[in-house]
This record gives C-alpha cells, structure tokens and sequence, in this order.
C-alpha cells in the first residue's frame, strides 16, 4: 500500500496492492492506517518507521496521537526501542531486564503524572513539552504503573 515513490511496486502481485498517487497530503504510513480502520482494525504495531528521515519518524510518533484520537492503540516498535501514549489514564508495564522507560510530555502539560514500582516514582507531577525530565528511568517492581490524569505521554521503552 502507497504510492511506491521510494520503492519499486511489487513485481509479483501474491498480496492485495493498492498504489497512490505521489502528491497527497497522508503518509503511506497514514494510508496504511485508515485502510486497518475501515476494516475494523483498533491495534496498529508500526514496524519500519523509524529508520531513515527524521521526519517521517517524526510523523509516525504523530501516528499514535491520530490513533488514539480515534480510539485505537498504536505502537511505534523496532529493533531496540517501543513507543505508544498514555493518555488521561493509568496503565500498568511488565518488567523487562535490561530496558529504559523514557516519559515525555506529547501535545502539552501532562498533568497528575503518577509512577509507581520505578527508580525514580514520583506522585502527582507536571510534565512540560519543553523540558525532558522523564528520561532514562528503570522499572524496579515486576510491574511499574504510570497514571496521567490529564494529557498525554510518550512513553518510550529502550533497550540498553
């Protein structure tokens, strides 16, 4: 699926192709993302998306906003790190050995920022969009719970 402006079309057509023109305004990636929609899809694991240009990683960040706002669950994952949101509620993490979880504030103030069974847990914080405090923290609990009451974070989970 998209518009093949950096890749060739598939030469042998053993899946479903469908092909764009090159002046839109969506990503492929984006394209791709409407398409699992309209099929009903509500979880999206974006592999290959953070190679390469900048801003295209840049946008398929933005990708899990624009999944979220539409009700659905995105993750930006490759070969060392996971990214997704966490936005107005509390979810719980698995401890993995050797992994950092970095916080960052996405869209504005993340506001009432709980973090429970971390290093460095704290109660009831601020996270600004102009200041990344939230970096490099490590589970020290079998799960680590963070609690966003308002707003959203980026939650991204890196290996050493």
């Amino acid at each position: 699926l998209g518009d093949f402006d950096s890749s060739p079309m598939p030469s042998e057509l053993l899946y479903e192709v469908k092909r764009y023109k090159s002046d839109k305004e969506e990503t492929d990636m984006q394209l791709a993302m409407l398409e699992g929609f309209e099929r009903g899809y509500n979880n999206f694991i974006i592999l290959g998306g953070t190679g390469g240009r900048l801003d295209h990683t840049f946008a398929n960040i933005e990708l899990l906003a624009y999944a979220e706002k539409h009700g659905r669950f995105a993750a930006l994952v490759d070969e060392t790190n996971k990214a997704f949101l966490v936005s107005n509620k509390t979810v719980d993490l698995k401890r993995e050995s050797g992994k950092y979880v970095s916080l960052f504030a996405y869209g504005g103030e993340a506001t009432g920022v709980t973090l429970e069974g971390f290093k460095y847990s704290i109660k009831n914080e601020t996270f600004s969009p102009v200041n990344p405090v939230g970096v490099s923290n490590e589970m020290i609990d079998i799960v680590g719970r963070i609690t966003v009451e308002k707003g959203s974070l980026l939650v991204i989970i890196s290996k050493d």
